[in-house]
């Protein structure tokens, strides 16, 4: 039953499907690899050479702290960081694009689950631009105006960060986008609400 579910909802949200080809593009350019599919969702690990710390990393501090160049080596090193403990808890970046995204190779399972998250939240976003591309095209007896309309689901997520950054906080991390990965997959108490939702559910 939800093989068959995760069909119809890989049909109803195709759009979001398409983001298999994020995670093939990357390995076709030699920047991901390790292919497999994580509950419908085709994942790839960024390679070493990605991952390597560079100077244009620390140029946007990205992660925030997370490299210094060392004044006796010159070298580009690895430090501790209060926000790194505490807003970015994982090393690295992991990007989701529908049902497709790249981890750091040194990301655990709990970045997995959380970006997991995001491609739910991607085929959201995708099953509404399908109603109303849908609506419109009827209207307008076009099926191009539906393809067209179709393909604007990421435009959904803009508002997530727009709103955040008009609340006074920080345009990714402080979205509810973002908040609500964070908060099913983070550890509190010892388990995460998706651990304890899932053995509500058995």
């Amino acid at each position: 039953m939800k093989i068959f579910l995760r069909i119809v909802l890989g049909i109803l949200s195709w759009q979001a499907v398409l983001g298999w080809l994020w995670p093939l593009f990357l390995m076709a350019i030699y920047a991901a690899h390790k292919p497999r599919f994580v509950e419908g969702c085709l994942a790839v690990d960024w390679r070493p050479w990605v991952t390597t710390p560079r100077e244009f990393l620390h140029r946007i501090n990205w992660p925030a702290g997370m490299y210094t160049r060392s004044e006796l080596s010159g070298k580009w090193i690895r430090v501790a960081h209060k926000s790194v403990a505490t807003a970015r808890p994982w090393t690295g970046l992991s990007l989701t694009i529908g049902w497709g995204f790249v981890l750091n190779p040194r990301a655990g399972r709990r970045v997995l689950r959380h970006e997991l998250v995001h491609t739910r939240q991607h085929s959201d976003y995708a099953l509404a631009a399908n109603i109303y591309s849908s609506a419109a095209a009827a209207v307008h007896q076009d099926p191009w105006i539906y393809l067209g309309l179709a393909l604007t689901w990421p435009l959904l997520i803009l508002p997530n960060f727009i709103n955040a950054v008009l609340r006074g906080g920080r345009f990714n991390l402080d979205s509810e986008h973002e908040r609500s990965a964070r908060a099913q997959t983070d550890i509190i108490g010892g388990e995460s609400w998706e651990q304890v939702e899932a053995r509500r559910i058995r």
